[in-house]
């Protein structure tokens, strides 16, 4: 009977080790991560989108089942103040809905079916709720807010904290005055500044508690790669448009994206390929 209760005990703990485990836990953002070209980690962008809709729960399931390691998702509010995933303003492109989702409630936005292309699917908007909750525990998450009033951001947060995910979600912060504010009100969920001049960069360096920052595709001097790594800070970096193409056409987009610049995570439309990259250069963890 003892033994059958340590074995019981044993399984329980391991198992919510295994709950619990998130890539920063784990120490990838210590300093041995910080080291140039060392591991790379990959960001769905919209989720894994190639057969099914962007921002869906099957888009973020897909990108858990093919091991990437982020799944990047666009939080927007309804006319009822209810945060949803959705990269655009209108529903026209990705639903069949139309018109602007901030002037339409939540149970409207309900009704309406994804899109995949030209193509209808079962798919609906999910909450933000119901995102996390899919990404839980099996993949980490960043948000990219496309909600600018303090009460729909503070919202987010509380979603957050309520699902006790703060250590595997990252908000993109564009608007740098933000950053303090938002960071009194949950030290443990980190921020991302996006900065896209070298003049933001220089001040998002000075903010307190930046982990990780997320930069243009273009090569920093070596003054600022200084800066960053001094800081034990992490560089984002978006392989999206540019160097996907590029690597939709088979001139290496990639491996160009690695050679010229600084990185430790990359976002893409094409996560699987890039994870093949990595992983056959032996720059994934």
């Amino acid at each position: 009977m003892k033994k059958r209760r340590l074995i019981i005990i044993v399984i329980v703990f391991f198992s919510i080790i295994l709950y619990l485990w998130t890539p920063f836990q784990s120490g990838l953002f210590e300093d041995d991560f910080n080291l140039p070209h060392n591991k790379i980690l990959v960001v769905a962008h919209r989720g894994s989108h190639s057969r099914v809709p962007e921002n869906s729960l099957e888009a973020i399931q897909q990108s858990i089942n093919n091991e990437i390691d982020f799944v990047e998702l666009d939080v927007r509010s309804t006319l009822d103040n209810h945060l949803i995933i959705l990269h655009d303003s209108n529903l026209d492109r990705t639903t069949t809905g139309s018109g602007p989702v901030n002037q339409q409630k939540l149970q409207d936005v309900k009704k309406y079916n994804l899109r995949y292309g030209n193509e209808i699917t079962n798919q609906k908007i999910p909450t933000l709720e119901e995102a996390l909750l899919k990404a839980r525990g099996k993949i980490l998450v960043n948000l990219d807010l496309k909600i600018i009033d303090l009460p729909d951001i503070q919202q987010v947060f509380h979603i957050i904290e309520k699902l006790n995910m703060e250590e595997s979600v990252i908000l993109s912060i564009q608007d740098l005055k933000l950053f303090p504010k938002l960071r009194k009100l949950n030290e443990s969920i980190r921020l991302m500044p996006v900065v896209k001049t070298r003049n933001n960069l220089k001040k998002a360096l000075n903010l307190k508690g930046v982990e990780i920052i997320q930069v243009k595709p273009e090569k920093l001097s070596k003054t600022l790669i200084d800066q960053i790594e001094e800081k034990n800070i992490s560089i984002w970096r978006n392989a999206l448009n540019k160097y996907d193409r590029m690597e939709l056409r088979g001139d290496q987009g990639f491996k160009k994206l690695i050679s010229n610049n600084r990185v430790h995570i990359i976002q893409t439309d094409y996560p699987e390929d890039l994870l093949e990259f990595l992983r056959t250069n032996e720059l994934h963890p």
